[in-house]
């Protein structure tokens, strides 16, 4: 509207001026944008705007109805599927995101990631033969798809197929040097867990091997600043820590804990302020007791939710483990772990269980042989293929005067580590 010279500024129903002293024009602005508005409430990009608002709010609920909404609406939009399952994710809500991704399949058949995708959900409710079904038909559709390559890993682990593990990663290992920080660095590490796992001294020096030259520090100038590269490389030192090859932890904690000083990598994953909690305390720096009296502090209003106080058990323990102090970090995270719980803090089966294996050992060394008994049996039942699984198992009945059932562990323990060195030797 072109105003004369008596033109005033006026406001609309949003509250934005308008240089018009003319109530009708008001009135036709208002009348236009709540048409609008109305006419084009399910379109993709006010369902869009809701759901992104959702988040950066951090109403990550919400934020998930929004994005359940756009996948009726939008089945085909797989960045809005991606999204939805990084909340649920994020939320412990595993069933959730099967739910969505299978709503979605219909009209995605053809795609590689979608069925990745599937894979990933399905194998974390351990419906594991239909999630090696869906990533090896992404495969089938595009054989250098990571996130179905990872999927198609973490089911051969929990399998203990770690020759059919490390065989496939390796493989695949030339088509990762595109990928993004979190998929480069995150699969490096399920084959180095892979090698871990089967070998255990046997492969050492593999492990160290993808541990300097595709993790830290080699990397570091990329991963540095990087969430995902820190988990990844903190990540496998715990793991070597836990499996009593302290020597390599200590010639490479040092350098790597320099490069978690910053306050930008606090407090952005869960995971990684667990395992940044343990290296602190590891290397005596005082940072852990802040960040530790930070967690409490932010956690404080949400003492209700089980996961969460599962979270901090653990965290306490890490950083009483780091300190050397086993009773007390068995004390700390409690008589039982229950790993289910922990899922809240966006963390995978394969990347929590090394909690569990942590809770085992500090139980065996503090003689709490009644508490350890019945998880110990469990993992051999689901992981009869994992050499440390029996090592834990021949360290209870030596502790409790089984001769017998002592040398049985044992006997599989060595049996399983042989294939790997029979392998190796091929």
């Amino acid at each position: 509207m072109i105003a004369d010279d008596h033109s005033v500024h006026m406001t609309d129903l949003w509250g934005n001026n308008v240089l018009t002293n003319s109530n009708a024009c008001i009135q036709c602005i208002n009348s236009y944008y709540l048409e609008l508005n109305s006419t084009h409430e399910r379109s993709y990009e006010r369902m869009a705007y809701l759901a992104a608002e959702a988040l950066v709010k951090m109403q990550s609920d919400l934020a998930l109805i929004e994005y359940s909404k756009i996948l009726t609406e939008f089945p085909k939009d797989l960045f809005s599927l991606k999204k939805a399952q990084v909340l649920c994710f994020y939320m412990g809500k595993c069933d959730e995101s099967v739910r969505l991704a299978s709503q979605v399949l219909p009209w995605n058949n053809d795609e590689a990631y979608m069925h990745g995708m599937l894979a990933f959900s399905l194998l974390e409710t351990q419906r594991f033969d239909e999630a090696e079904r869906a990533a090896r038909k992404a495969l089938m559709i595009r054989s250098d798809d990571k996130w179905a390559q990872h999927a198609l890993c973490h089911v051969l682990q929990y399998r203990c197929l770690f020759q059919d593990a490390i065989q496939f990663m390796e493989k695949q290992s030339e088509s990762w040097n595109d990928c993004c920080i979190f998929m480069y660095s995150h699969n490096w590490w399920h084959l180095a867990v892979s090698y871990l796992d089967w070998g255990g001294s046997h492969s050492i020096n593999k492990v160290i091997d993808i541990y300097d030259n595709h993790l830290w520090p080699c990397k570091s100038q990329v991963l540095d600043s990087s969430v995902q590269g820190l988990l990844s490389a903190l990540g496998l030192l715990l793991r070597l820590q836990v499996k009593g090859f302290t020597e390599s932890v200590k010639e490479r904690i040092y350098q790597l804990t320099q490069n978690i000083q910053d306050d930008s990598v606090w407090h952005k994953e869960k995971l990684l302020d667990l395992l940044m909690i343990w290296s602190w305390a590891y290397i005596g720096g005082e940072t852990y007791r802040n960040r530790l009296r930070e967690l409490q502090e932010r956690l404080s209003n949400q003492i209700e939710n089980k996961g969460l106080r599962m979270f901090m058990k653990v965290a306490k323990g890490l950083n009483e483990y780091g300190k050397g102090n086993f009773e007390k970090a068995f004390n700390a995270m409690g008589s039982e772990i229950q790993l289910d719980e922990l899922k809240v803090i966006g963390a995978s089966d394969e990347q929590l269980d090394i909690f569990e294996e942590l809770w085992c050992l500090l139980a065996l060394h503090t003689g709490h042989l009644e508490e350890v008994y019945s998880v110990l049996k469990k993992r051999t039942i689901t992981f009869p293929g994992s050499p440390s699984t029996w090592d834990l198992m021949a360290e209870f009945h030596r502790q409790r005067g089984s001769s017998d059932e002592w040398k049985k562990a044992q006997m599989k323990a060595f049996n399983i580590k042989q294939g790997y060195h029979r392998f190796m030797s091929c």
